[in-house]
């Protein structure tokens, strides 16, 4: 059957219509998986390399300034696999992709350790965040914004919040949530063996406070609440996780339900035992006992109820 071509000629305008509307419709819903209340460094394509001045801030619903959790983000040869991981400290419960990871480690063969580091657990933090300074995008400064970030970037903040006792030096910042007695954030990043690294990332020496009581006022009306993130409801059954692992790991399984599909790219599985993949501060959380962090959370505690 020929193609009439007056007919086609004649309804360009209506086609066109049609296929602008077709096309704005799958870019909202790809843009649906963004949550704008995030800000996140940009990094030159090129060079990898990416700068910001925050100041990180309190929380409009917690006494500590941040929550964490672990997830697992992997894609196996039936599917992806993005879930949070149980084992985190407020829901304290069995995770099957640890205890499979368990499995494989104990075998001590190279290529199953390897894969067991592409399938490790990740931690995250989230806290807010006031962008003091994006070179790469201008329009974020002044704003309030959500900040997941990794271990890296944390172990910076409790560095600065620890005494050198050997030195007898004190703490560099008592508490860098602080809006009074806080200091900026310089946000360094590098590529590194094709890895973003946050190594050179540090706070500011000057104290400060974030701006005048006006100032302050006005931003506290902007802070987010994050207990959300560690919501028990966000976290699935034993039973489910099994079942959603298993999918993920069986070769003949090839579709991912669009209720398990992830919102970013996964990193693939491959057998390489000279590097592992790390999360976007440069560092990997082991699948091993947590550390007890309850000294460190008393600690945020006690400087928030303080004074």
């Amino acid at each position: 059957m020929a193609l009439d071509f007056a007919k086609l000629k004649a309804s360009r305008a209506k086609t066109k219509d049609i296929m602008q509307q077709k096309a704005a419709s799958v870019g909202q819903k790809e843009k649906s998986y963004e949550d704008a209340r995030f800000w996140k460094p940009t990094v030159d394509k090129k060079t990898g390399n990416g700068s910001a001045l925050i100041r990180f801030l309190p929380s409009a619903d917690t006494e500590i300034p941040y929550v964490h959790y672990h997830s697992h983000f992997f894609q196996g040869p039936g599917g992806y696999y993005v879930q949070h991981c149980p084992t985190t400290e407020t829901v304290g419960e069995k995770c099957p992709a640890c205890e499979n990871n368990k499995v494989l480690w104990a075998t001590e063969d190279k290529a199953q350790r390897a894969i067991v580091s592409k399938r490790k657990r990740k931690l995250d933090y989230i806290s807010n965040i006031l962008v003091i300074k994006d070179p790469a995008k201008p329009e974020n400064n002044g704003k309030v914004f959500l900040f997941k970030y990794g271990t890296k970037i944390h172990e910076k903040i409790l560095k600065a919040m620890t005494p050198n006792l050997e030195l007898e030096q004190p703490a560099k910042i008592e508490n860098p949530f602080d809006l009074w007695e806080g200091a900026n954030f310089i946000i360094t990043i590098k590529r590194v063996s094709d890895y973003q690294n946050y190594d050179d990332s540090q706070f500011e020496d000057k104290i400060k406070p974030v701006g005048d009581d006006k100032f302050i006022k006005a931003l506290c009306e902007q802070i987010y609440g994050i207990n959300e993130f560690v919501d028990p409801k966000l976290f699935k059954s034993y039973e489910d996780l099994t079942r959603l692992l298993n999918k993920a790991l069986d070769t003949k399984n090839s579709q991912t339900d669009d209720e398990d599909r992830p919102t970013r790219s996964a990193p693939k599985e491959k057998a390489d035992t000279t590097k592992t993949p790390f999360d976007e501060d440069g560092d990997n959380d082991e699948d091993s006992p947590d550390e007890d962090e309850d000294p460190e959370i008393a600690r945020f505690r006690n400087l928030a109820n303080k004074g």
